[in-house]
């Protein structure tokens, strides 16, 4: 049981988390059409002059007061509002998003506290719904104000820019994600900051023509929002070079169904561009990019598309914007602003599309050769060689072949020993031949000298030799385990034949073949030699399919219950956030609506009592959201979850937590994050009910080629003896949590000395 675990550092249940950066900045260029940044006539503003430093009696005061300031502000948290354009999961957009989250979290020096809304409800500008939004926003910001706002995508941008002088007049504003062309200029304040990207669409259109000169049509496709039909204009426009050679089309007015069919039965000589696709003709969204592997599955030409999330599902390639270096630059700015710098100066140049890279699976699917490729391509995705496919196959036969070389050395050698040890089997075999009729097992008789195994007809069955096949050799039975079993029979066999072990154990599966899985025990005992050594090995092949599919039939259920159990949780979760919180956001603004319809002094005063209880409700259903099924665990990681439900825990339970992370290896998969996680969980509810604890310690480290949980608290602990026996509906949760995946748990306690849970899962590979 891996139950060490080091106690250096140092860190407390408020403790903020550096992660040390992993994640390498997207590569920014200078638009040489227009300058960005502090040059950049469009977005550079004139910068305040601070005002002149008080000299005198006040300046050691004031140092003081400054000191203070600053502690008490490193306590608190700092309040971030997220603007998305569209609802969660809409790309390229949910990805900034996903990757901005974590990014600030690692990279700030404090807590921060994020707020996300969409502004789905208020795409379309000019109606009702935005300005019953723009109330609800002044609204919610009189309620709690914010320490920066940060738009993403150009539709949150623009209408922040449309409505500045009534919301957020005096908050520093991020503008991230969005395209130079829609920002405007003239609506910047000193107040807003901007990491914007540059679209390069005329040298999206001279990729295709690159890669397919016979190219003569470009099929565009694009949803039918606002942004996405300001983006149709914006391609015409800059195919206009493009004219006289390539016809451009759109099918933004064709129903989703006829979009696919029409891709299926396109002519040689047309490509399709895929810009985004949020909203069809008819309304209905396709935000998570759902839209593109439905045409990859049927297009009869190839994709091309503008941000490398694309790639891998279905583009071609070519200069692609980095999706990813976008969220980490926008985060970069987001702890500028919060760390007191001014807006205006946190204007970085615009970041533009990385070296063309390309997916060599399309490449080889539309026949295009490395000599179309522009100067320093990358190519991903490539088919492995048959070295790199079948490396392992190669090897082992490479090894076998030169252990049957020794074998035949090693008999040339020994003919004499051959021959006695050849009389001896002779006679054994006189012995056992009655109990081999009389057993149901398969019997083998190995000569460890001479290499020679001798299989009975029921052991030749189990391990499926046909009736002439020849099998007199220890390949015939190794060739038929299992490949992800072989190694550990062969260890097995080799630690006896060693006097290691008293006898020879294992259980293996035999395949891969075809029908159901056939597992087999084998055991065996070794006759040795005066010396010790062993020169005959004897045993039996007893066939356990019945006994491991029942075992499997119980893991399975047991796996499949939990996972349930978590589906159903996030699937509460997700109903609870994307449709309960919605609606009570809606009844927010239309009784913010309705008060400022007036009605009377007592009928203000209600509406006000009422929409701010709706607010009050929306956020402990966010917060019952975030028990059911914890969203931060998939966006910021497991460290960072830990975090927030070890504080969590310390505010409601008023017992002290410290956290210590050390050697945490990145990335955990979500499997083994999520099994750490929900055991912390129930250890950290154990010591609220049980426990009487005035302080627990959790520690989370990389150990032994896996990742270790150890939660320890000061409380009254027990008697293990004592309870043992007793059903533990926690106890048994968190065992078969890391028995499925395939780790290993301890609890040590003793009266008066505390308890500590430990938990210990692999990170090579993710069970079930």
């Amino acid at each position: 049981m891996r139950s060490a675990y080091a106690r250096e550092g140092g860190g407390g249940a408020n403790a903020s988390l550096r992660p040390p950066p992993g994640s390498t900045a997207a590569r920014l260029e200078l638009d040489a059409a227009g300058g960005h940044g502090e040059n950049d006539p469009g977005l550079a503003l004139t910068q305040p002059i601070a005002p002149p430093r008080r000299k005198g009696r006040l300046a050691f005061a004031g140092l003081v007061l400054v000191a203070a300031a600053f502690a008490a502000s490193a306590a608190a948290p700092r309040n971030v509002l997220v603007l998305q354009s569209y609802e969660r999961g809409a790309e390229p957009f949910d990805t900034i998003a996903t990757e901005f989250r974590a990014a600030l979290a690692a990279g700030s020096p404090s807590p921060v506290e994020l707020h996300e809304i969409s502004l789905a409800t208020a795409l379309y500008p000019g109606g009702e719904s935005e300005e019953a939004f723009v109330r609800y926003l002044a609204s919610f910001e009189a309620r709690r104000p914010f320490d920066l706002v940060v738009t993403i995508g150009g539709s949150a941008t623009r209408f922040v820019q449309r409505h500045r002088t009534r919301i957020f007049k005096s908050t520093p504003l991020l503008i991230a994600g969005a395209d130079r062309r829609l920002l405007e200029p003239q609506a910047l304040t000193p107040d807003d900051a901007a990491v914007a990207t540059r679209l390069d669409l005329a040298g999206a259109f001279a990729n295709i023509l690159q890669l397919f000169p016979q190219t003569t049509e470009v099929v565009g496709i694009l949803g039918r929002s606002p942004l996405e039909q300001y983006w149709v204009e914006e391609l015409r426009r800059e195919f206009q070079p493009f004219a006289d050679r390539v016809r451009l089309t759109f099918w933004d007015d064709l129903p989703y169904q006829a979009i696919l069919e029409r891709a299926a039965e396109l002519p040689a000589g047309t490509a399709i561009f895929y810009g985004f696709y949020v909203t069809d003709v008819d309304g209905v969204s396709h935000a998570d990019d759902s839209a593109l592997d439905a045409l990859h599955s049927v297009a009869a030409a190839p994709l091309f598309g503008l941000f490398d999330h694309q790639l891998g599902r279905g583009i071609v390639g070519g200069p692609l914007i980095p999706v990813r270096g976008v969220a980490q630059e926008a985060a970069g700015a987001a702890n500028r602003l919060l760390a007191g710098e001014e807006p205006a100066r946190v204007r970085p140049p615009s970041v533009v599309a990385a070296a063309p890279t390309f997916d060599g699976r399309e490449l080889d699917r539309w026949r295009i050769g490395a000599d179309r490729l522009p100067p320093g391509s990358w190519v991903r995705f490539r088919e492995p060689t048959l070295w790199q496919a079948h490396k392992g196959k190669i090897l082992g036969t490479a090894a076998v072949l030169g252990l049957e070389a020794a074998l035949i050395v090693a008999l040339s050698v020994s003919l004499a020993g051959r021959r006695r040890a050849e009389r001896d089997l002779r006679k054994s075999r006189e012995q056992y031949a009655l109990a081999v009729e009389g057993t149901t097992d398969g019997l083998w008789d190995w000569d460890v000298r001479t290499g020679v195994i001798d299989f009975t007809p029921r052991s030749r069955t189990l391990l499926g030799i046909a009736a002439g096949e020849p099998a007199d050799r220890l390949a015939a039975w190794e060739e038929r385990i299992h490949p992800d079993d072989r190694h550990r029979v062969q260890a097995a066999l080799q630690a006896h034949l060693d006097g290691k072990s008293p006898a020879f154990r294992a259980e293996h599966r035999l395949g891969p073949g075809e029908g159901s899985t056939r597992w087999v025990l084998a055991r065996g005992k070794a006759l040795r030699d005066a010396e010790g050594r062993a020169i005959r090995l004897v045993g039996a092949l007893t066939d356990v399919t019945e006994r491991r599919l029942a075992e499997e039939a119980v893991r399975d259920l047991s796996r499949r219950l939990i996972v349930a159990q978590e589906d159903e949780r996030a699937r509460l979760a997700r109903e609870l956030h994307d449709d309960l919180t919605q609606r009570l956001a809606r009844l927010a603004i239309d009784v913010g609506r309705a008060e400022q319809e007036g009605g009377g002094s007592r009928a203000e005063a209600t509406m006000r009592l009422v929409r701010e209880g709706l607010v009050r409700l929306s956020e402990d259903v966010h917060a019952l959201s975030y028990r059911l099924h914890p969203s931060l665990l998939e966006d910021l990681g497991l460290a960072e979850a830990l975090q927030v439900e070890c504080d969590r825990f310390g505010r409601l339970s008023g017992i002290a937590v410290d956290l210590v992370l050390s050697d945490v290896p990145q990335p955990v998969s979500r499997g083994a994050a999520l099994c750490l996680f929900r055991v912390a969980q129930e250890a950290l509810r154990n010591v609220d009910r049980h426990a009487r604890a005035r302080t627990v310690e959790v520690r989370l480290q990389g150990l032994d080629g896996g990742l270790q949980l150890a939660v320890q608290d000061d409380g009254v602990g027990f008697d293990p003896a004592a309870v043992r026996g007793r059903r533990s509906l926690g106890h048994a949760s968190m065992r078969e949590r890391i028995h499925l995946a395939g780790g290993e748990l301890d609890i040590e306690s003793a009266p008066d000395q505390g308890t500590t849970v430990v938990a210990w899962v692999p990170l090579a590979e993710e069970r079930g």
